[in-house]
């Protein structure tokens, strides 16, 4: 062989053998499934058991045993996941990220969760404290007994995981408090609405004037010196993201075979993986399946051998913005006024570490209505996206957050854990309203045939300057918690319904007088537009004007207000637009009514009111149906001119593919190796929303045979899979079974016939 032939031949050799090597090296990232391990803290030994998907079985001698090894699952499957949220939670994803991630550690900075943690975990019980203990210990013995590679994402960031700690399980805690809720973005989107328009507080739904409008109302004035619209932007990103998941109980009388039914579908941020991760517990006391999330010893959707239960995040005003003005002078500290009374800001310093740069400073200001985030945008910034020019005299004004889980008494830890081994609907009740910061509803059912629903999480005592509009601070803030914020709402009937996108699924459920679990998943199934149900009529009653618009219209005949029913999806959505600009632009600018249409109930009230149809631009006096109509025709003629005349060839409305992405890989040329779903446009740009977990839960004694899985009455799933590990079988292999809702069973006989590994003590 000559020289010329050798050496290429070589190098191609080398080449080939490096890379199998660094294949066979990233290959030991995945986690051991099978054997035995012996790990320190353990008491007795404890099995682990997965199925053909990776859903784990952990059976323990002990709670303590059990949860243990639920951390120590929990880092084998997602410790990427565990990571990213610890560091986004305390603040510090600048250290891996870079700038970019800045914003986000300014953000949760200034709200101080890492300090509410500390405050809560102090305040524990010591059985919690024990879980909290076990958890964490779980997870770092699986940090200090694991071999071989990191998964793929600490390789590639050159990020090591630190171990876990019972502050860091209370500080996710808080995050998941934070993304549940979204009362704080929308009282910010109430004060830009105010800050354009004085007469904006009706859109809202404020129940009296509102108390900072009209041109003698100096702290209106303040408002509109505030940059608003980047505040608003801020909290929109990183709040809310669960909102719009939804649930259903029905009992014993609309139920096929005599006993109750609970549905849940959970919406999220489309991940991947997906954000719950789905467990099986048995220990003496403790017999549950449910949907967890990594980095949490807690259930949040799950049934155990009496009672089913679902957690379901609902816009519930947990949080209030607070406005007021620095007063400086007579030798003292910069201060402002509440309640009567001057206060000197109190003032947090935070150094944020930021990779390949400089670490940031951040001084945080504190009031006694929380800390002020109007800091978290540059004073020089554009005030309130341009909408109007200022009016009053207001100096140096500020917003401060007043937010239910940054308040001291925080239960929600204690109460979570109790879920799982509620024995009744009283035990469960009584966890139900301690779980102090989970803002939103619980449905459940029991085996008695009983089911219920209870509002959850504590409420303030507010003043009656607060509320859905900013609140001068010189008012006061609050001063104790409502007695009425645990009460049960509801707890009879043949059906009850939970949070979400309710108006058309409950139809789909008063179809048949009867339902299974199938007629359930089957439900589960489909998704809808928001807002479709309160807009969709009036959409109907427009008069198109032109070709197109009549042809778009025409789509919308028996249209349900599903995302995947044709044109009619895409063109609700572009009408919802429209109808924006033509509703409110005149008084609000295009820019802010083009995001008002995401409020559809704003524009509902807008429509009903009359004088908002009215553009104050013109002099004639258009009336809604113009409106409607003019609308439609532009949102058709624009879908026209992008896809086409014949709206049986526009493309399917983006949420009825959803693409689940990798949270940090999704900009780069990795991206199409971690992304699960049907297509890779979805969803574009960045991470959306969409269903991330469904459960229907029969509460009957069941066991459904391995080989039947496809039949179970009892079942729950994710989109993707069960691991975080791109490498493993199991990252997406349930993205299969997502679209028809083929659910897992809860309790199956085969699922103890699956990969095996034993925990053992030390000797």
């Amino acid at each position: 062989m000559s020289r010329a032939v050798r050496g290429p031949l070589l190098l191609i050799v080398f080449i080939a053998l490096l890379l199998a090597g660094l294949w066979f090296w990233v290959r030991t990232s995945l986690p051991e499934l099978e054997g035995e391990v012996r790990l320190p803290g353990l008491a007795h030994p404890v099995a682990i058991t997965r199925d053909d998907y990776g859903v784990p079985l952990i059976e323990a001698e002990s709670q303590e045993d059990l949860y243990y090894a639920l951390g120590y699952v929990h880092a084998q499957d997602r410790l990427w996941q565990m990571e990213y949220r610890r560091l986004q939670a305390a603040g510090r994803l600048a250290e891996l990220l870079g700038e970019e991630a800045l914003p986000s550690d300014l953000l949760m900075r200034t709200l101080g969760l890492h300090e509410a943690a500390e405050r809560e975990l102090a305040a524990l019980s010591p059985r919690t404290s024990g879980v909290l203990q076990a958890y964490s210990d779980g997870v770092n013995a699986y940090l200090a007994t694991r071999t071989g590679a990191l998964p793929l994402e600490f390789q590639l960031l050159g990020h090591a995981p630190e171990e876990w700690s019972p502050v860091d399980v209370a500080l996710l805690q808080k995050l998941v408090a934070w993304r549940w809720s979204s009362a704080a973005a929308d009282e910010l989107f109430a004060a830009r609405l105010l800050a354009a328009s004085e007469r904006a507080g009706l859109l809202i739904g404020a129940q009296r004037p509102p108390p900072l409008a009209g041109p003698d109302a100096p702290l209106r004035g303040s408002l509109q010196r505030l940059p608003l619209a980047r505040l608003h932007d801020l909290l929109v990103r990183s709040s809310g993201v669960f909102a719009g998941s939804e649930a259903w109980v029905l009992g014993p009388e609309r139920s096929a075979d005599g006993v109750p039914l609970l549905a849940v579908e959970g919406a999220g941020p489309a991940t991947a993986p997906a954000p719950w991760y789905l467990v099986r517990l048995r220990a003496p006391g403790l017999n549950v399946a449910g949907a967890s999330l990594p980095g949490l010893p807690l259930l949040f959707s799950g049934r155990n051998g009496e009672i089913a239960w679902a957690l379901v995040p609902a816009p519930v005003d947990d949080a209030d913005l607070f406005i007021g003005r620095t007063t400086r002078g007579e030798g003292r500290e910069d201060g402002y006024r509440s309640a009567g009374r001057y206060h000197e800001f109190a003032r947090r310093r935070e150094a944020i570490e930021v990779r390949g740069a400089d670490d940031v400073e951040l001084v945080v200001r504190e009031t006694v209505h929380g800390p002020i985030i109007s800091d978290l945008v540059p004073a020089d910034s554009e005030p309130n996206g341009g909408a109007s020019e200022p009016e009053g005299d207001a100096e140096d004004p500020f917003l401060a957050l007043s937010w239910t889980a940054l308040r001291e008494g925080d239960s929600t830890l204690g109460a979570g854990l109790a879920l799982a081994g509620a024995s009744d609907r009283e035990e469960l009740r009584a966890a139900l309203a301690s779980l102090d910061e989970l803002h939103g509803f619980a449905l459940y059912a029991d085996e008695v045939g009983r089911i219920g629903r209870q509002r959850i999480g504590r409420l303030p005592a507010r003043r009656e300057t607060g509320g859905r509009l900013p609140t001068p601070a010189e008012a006061g803030g609050w001063q104790e918690w409502a007695a009425s914020a645990r009460l049960e709402s509801s707890g009879g009937g043949t059906s009850l319904a939970a949070a979400g996108n309710l108006a058309a699924s409950s139809q789909l459920i008063d179809s048949l007088e009867v339902h299974t679990a199938a007629s359930l998943a089957h439900i589960l199934e489909k998704e809808y537009l928001h807002g479709s149900a309160e807009l969709l009529p009036a959409l109907r009653e427009s008069v198109p004007v032109g070709a197109a618009a009549a042809s778009a219209q025409a789509e919308l005949v028996g249209w349900s207000g599903e995302a995947a029913e044709g044109a009619a999806p895409l063109l609700f959505s572009a009408w919802l637009i429209e109808l924006g600009r033509e509703l409110l632009g005149d008084e609000l600018g295009n820019e802010l009514a083009e995001e008002a249409s995401r409020y559809p109930e704003l524009l509902r009230r807008a429509l009903s009111s009359r004088d908002w149809c009215d553009d104050r631009r013109t002099d004639e006096r258009e009336s809604c149906a113009e409106v409607t109509s003019k609308a439609l025709s532009a949102a058709a003629g624009d879908l026209a001119e992008q896809h086409g005349p014949q709206p049986a060839r526009w493309p399917e409305h983006p949420s009825a593919q959803v693409a689940y992405r990798h949270l940090v890989l999704d900009e780069t040329l990795l991206a199409p190796l971690f992304v699960v779903g049907q297509d890779g446009r979805s969803n574009r740009p960045g991470i959306g929303r969409g269903p991330v977990f469904r459960a229907v839960f029969q509460l009957s004694d069941e066991t459904v045979p391995e080989e039947d899985d496809d039949a179970a009455r009892s079942g729950f799933l994710i989109p993707t899979g069960q691991s975080g590990n791109v490498l493993s079988r199991h990252y997406r292999d349930l993205s299969a079974r997502w679209p028809e809702v083929r659910l897992l069973p809860l309790f199956a006989n085969g699922a103890e016939a699956g990969a095996r590994l034993l925990l053992e003590p030390p000797r």
